[in-house]
């Protein structure tokens, strides 16, 4: 039930289940049968009223409602149809009949099409409602036609031979029997069982196509109106051979509506023919020719409905499976874009987890068992979500989900972890997954669902890093993320990236000056309407980029080519050039740094090449086996940010380098902040035991130079010496002067 007591859309085609349920239970079955009674009745006095006054019936109602009552309540209440034949007969008395003659008669029929209807659904397994074109074929063979012309042979003969019937009128009164009884099911029955399974709760109740507002009216008079030129003179005489005419508007809403539109569309034409016939009195010499028009339009429009239904069908299916995770069963992105698409005017939540280390988990217990884990995650995050949200595997270890209500979002995510946190049966064994996630927020629209996924995919390249265990939110309103991706692409192509630099100074012994002895390569983006945009912006996809390798590669070049200029006024020049990790990655990259050194004309010595503690931390033989081969060329390594990328000793031990940057989150505040003097020191002292430069960085007064050269530091870099700046102004810079005092701030 929704809000206010009312019922919710999807449970309507139970509301005949639920008025019932209004009703004692003794009494639901019996007023069940009055009610069929009652209609049984009324339609054999309405087709007895037909007969008199035209002198014969095209089509017959009892007969559909015979086999309606049957799907409703089971073939058990055959006797039924017996009472309301006697009651009919009673009322009528226009048939030749005595009332025995009436009772044997209905007995007859009733058992009859029993019998059928029981053929027809258990054994050959057709199904109500029609649907499929192999049920149509099936129940128009079997059930209207071989089916009345078997019945009617018991039926009537019988009543030839009491004479009720003369036996010179038997071919006609049988022929008119056996169609009667066939157009009646074929005109009536399909839209009759589709009303009850709709009413009952049966099925999907889905018999509709793709109907257009208002099309549905327009097809429905064209209808009419070929009915009216077949029938009415002056048309009729014309139009009478060519029946097509009212096939083709009918075709045509039966192709675009389905079995809804076959139905209706039969009902109507059906229903007109036969009042233009009462009306017009068309003489019974056309009798067949309007029963054949009848007959073959509605066997034609049930097997154009059935087709289309079909193919609408089919079409949802393939969407469905299209958006449907193989392996879990989950919704996949395509969902999730769809059902933001939905709510384009609302703003929607997004959380996202990863399972951290999954390539591990695939190598330690092979891909087959890692799936298993897989599915029983994603059963346990389906589990917390409610009808407000949708969940979706995202790839092989992300799973996102969405809701139209942001303010719930914090609470499915904190359910989703706690799911999680139990062990994973793995055999014998119990495993922990440790999951990474995000949060954010934005419009709803499928344009607003992918730069969601764009900015919780950055962010949630950032909580992997961190792995503090907390959701990583993200703002996908703000920033560069909707067109991020394509304006990187772009910038490469259009040369907008800057190489600046910033100072890097020791400060000598013997005069106490600090003296320039390198320069550390920043890279700026020059964007077209923003202007320079920091690395924080962008460097976290660029770095994820396969152009994050070129990038990286003409920074290279840019570097050094500036460096060869410099050193003419600082002949022992230094530049410190940081390196994706796509860069160490490459196979010849050695190669590729000394034939960079030679296009600049410069010595090994020149350049030192910064690495990430983060691509420390991450230690594999690769990156030891770059950075030796590097230094046996004499280009120097050095580890960025140090301290903070969770890097261990042994890391210092296996991948041989020449230099410690102690990351800036240890020296700002130094000069005050006592632990992060202390872990200062620590490095200080780890790169004298080791025999490594230390270089501090982030150093932004005088107050922490002096600091970190009382810890025995005296190389850094930072605001205080000078901040990043075009190559110009180093060039400047260097022209006016090659050191300064210990009291001067560097320019």
């Amino acid at each position: 039930m929704s809000e206010g007591g009312l019922p919710a859309y999807s449970e309507y085609p139970g509301m005949a289940r639920a008025w019932a349920e209004r009703i004692p239970a003794t009494w639901r079955i019996p007023l069940a049968l009055a009610i069929f009674v009652a209609v049984w009745v009324a339609a054999d006095a309405l087709s007895d009223a037909y007969v008199t006054q035209v002198g014969f019936s095209p089509w017959y109602l009892g007969t559909a409602l015979d086999l309606a009552l049957f799907y409703a309540l089971g073939v058990r209440y055959w006797p039924v149809i017996v009472v309301a034949g006697a009651i009919g007969w009673h009322f009528t008395h226009s048939a030749p009949y005595t009332l025995l003659a009436a009772l044997v008669l209905q007995t007859t029929i009733a058992l009859g099409y029993a019998g059928l209807y029981r053929l027809l659904v258990e054994k050959i397994g057709v199904g109500f409602p029609l649907r499929t074109v192999r049920d149509v074929l099936l129940f128009v063979a079997v059930g209207a036609v071989i089916g009345p012309a078997l019945i009617a042979v018991v039926a009537v003969i019988p009543q030839a031979w009491l004479g009720h019937i003369a036996w010179s009128s038997f071919a006609v009164q049988y022929v008119r029997f056996v169609v009667g009884d066939a157009v009646g099911l074929l005109v009536l029955f399909p839209p009759l069982v589709a009303a009850l399974a709709w009413l009952l709760g049966r099925g999907s109740g889905r018999l509709g196509g793709r109907v257009v507002r208002g099309e549905d009216g327009i097809v429905l008079c064209a209808v009419v109106g070929s009915v009216v030129l077949c029938y009415v003179p002056p048309f009729g005489s014309l139009a009478q051979p060519v029946f097509v005419y009212p096939f083709l508007p009918l075709a045509w809403l039966a192709i675009r509506d389905g079995m809804r539109g076959a139905m209706l569309t039969v009902l109507v034409a059906d229903a007109s023919a036969t009042v233009l016939q009462a009306v017009l009195h068309v003489p019974e010499r056309n009798l067949i020719a309007l029963q054949a028009f009848i007959g073959a339009s509605a066997v034609v429009a049930l097997v154009l409905g059935a087709l289309a239904l079909e193919r609408t069908q089919l079409e949802r299916r393939l969407r469905e499976r299209a958006e449907i995770d193989e392996l879990t069963g989950l919704g996949n992105v395509r969902r999730l874009l769809a059902w933001c698409r939905e709510r384009d005017e609302s703003e929607v939540g997004l959380g996202v987890v990863d399972v951290d280390e999954m390539r591990l988990l695939n190598e330690g217990i092979g891909r087959e068992a890692a799936d298993a884990v897989l599915v029983e995650l994603a059963r346990r995050l389906a589990g917390v979500v409610s009808d407000r949200e949708i969940i979706v595997r995202l790839s092989a270890d992300e799973f996102a989900v969405v809701t139209d209500e942001p303010l719930r979002l914090d609470g499915v995510i904190t359910a989703m972890l706690q799911s999680a946190a139990a062990p994973f049966a793995v055999g014998e064994a119990r495993l922990q997954l440790h999951l990474s996630l995000t949060t954010g927020r934005a419009q709803g629209g499928a344009a607003d669902g992918l730069r969601l996924l764009r900015e919780a995919d950055a962010a949630l390249d950032r909580a992997k890093r961190r792995r503090r265990g907390a959701p990583e939110p993200f703002d996908a309103s703000a920033g560069l993320a909707p067109t991020l991706l394509a304006e990187l692409h772009r910038a490469l192509e259009l040369g907008e990236f800057r190489a600046f630099y910033q100072p890097i100074y020791q400060r000598e012994a013997a005069s106490a000056a600090w003296r320039m002895v390198g320069v550390e390569a920043l890279m700026r983006w020059q964007h077209p309407t923003r202007g320079i945009i920091l690395p924080a912006d962008f460097l976290d996809l660029l770095e994820r980029l396969a152009i994050a390798e070129h990038v990286g590669w003409w920074m290279l070049d840019e570097a050094l080519a500036a460096t060869k200029y410099w050193r003419h006024e600082v002949a022992d020049l230094r530049v410190f050039v940081n390196i994706f990790e796509r860069q160490l990655a490459d196979v010849f990259f050695e190669q590729r740094v000394t034939a960079a050194l030679r296009r600049a004309g410069l010595p090994a010595r020149a350049l030192v090449v910064e690495i990430s503690e983060r691509i420390v931390a991450g230690y594999d033989q690769t990156v030891a086996a770059q950075t030796r081969r590097l230094r046996s060329t004499g280009v120097g390594v050095a580890i960025d940010d140090f301290g903070t990328g969770g890097s261990s000793l042994s890391r210092l031990r296996e991948i041989p380098v020449d230099i410690l940057k102690i990351d800036q989150s240890f020296v700002a505040r130094s000069e005050v902040d006592a632990k992060a003097r202390a872990v200062a020191r620590a490095i200080v002292r780890l790169g004298d035991e080791l025999g490594l430069r230390v270089i501090a960085e982030g150093v932004e007064n005088m107050l922490q130079a002096g600091v970190i050269l009382e810890m025995g530091c005296d190389t850094a870099q930072g605001y205080a010496f000078g901040h990043p700046m075009p190559g110009e102004r180093i060039a400047e810079l260097l022209s006016l002067t090659s050191g300064f005092g210990s009291g001067v701030v560097a320019p």
